[in-house]
């Protein structure tokens, strides 16, 4: 534009300002702001308070699964003080599987997973997670093939298992707890197959 002088005039415009304030005050509002809320949610969100499930009556649901499948459902006898936190009938594929999950009284775990029956020519398989087996151990007279991945990281509930073929199924024991624990287990597993 000019002003009849013969120069160009500029117009300068302010600088925009943009939707929020951008001062060092602004961002610490922000901030405060956001601990508010997180704070917030932490108190109100419910949280677990990291109890163990309710224990399962695994006598109970063996009765039932006997009922469909047959004496050779496993119904271990344990002494006091160890519980079961599941027991059910599941399937693996085309195997059907019965399985307890038991807890000792030091607080060790010991899965059970014994295959019932298949659906088809499938072979239950044991899981990979195992790995290859470390030897072959005898509890009351009966053969267990021995999985130890102890000395692995990120085993889980296959840090060590305990395998043996009986005369109508697999059975398979794994967990974290201690030797004596899964001892105590296979114990009463042979104590009933041998019934």
């Amino acid at each position: 534009m000019s002003d009849g002088s013969g120069t160009a005039q500029t117009t300068v415009s302010p600088p925009k300002r943009g939707r929020y304030p951008q001062t060092a005050l602004a961002l610490v509002g922000a901030i405060i702001g956001c601990l508010g809320i997180v704070a917030f949610l932490v108190l109100v969100v419910v949280r677990p308070d990291g109890a163990t499930r309710e224990p399962t009556d695994w006598h109970a649901a063996a009765e039932g699964a006997i009922s469909a499948y047959g004496p050779e459902v496993l119904d271990p006898q344990l002494p006091e003080g160890w519980t079961a936190n599941y027991a059910r009938v599941a399937k693996d594929g085309d195997v059907i599987l019965w399985e307890i999950g038991f807890l000792s009284p030091t607080d060790g775990y010991v899965g059970l997973a014994q295959a019932l029956a298949q659906t088809s020519d499938a072979q239950f398989a044991l899981p990979d997670e195992l790995g290859e087996s470390t030897g072959v151990i005898r509890i009351e007279g009966r053969d267990w093939t021995v999985f130890d991945r102890r000395a692995v990281d990120s085993t889980g509930n296959y840090a060590y298992g305990l395998a043996t073929e009986l005369p109508a199924s697999l059975v398979l024991l794994h967990g974290s707890a201690s030797d004596a624990d899964f001892q105590v287990v296979a114990a009463a597993v042979s104590a009933q197959a041998d019934r």
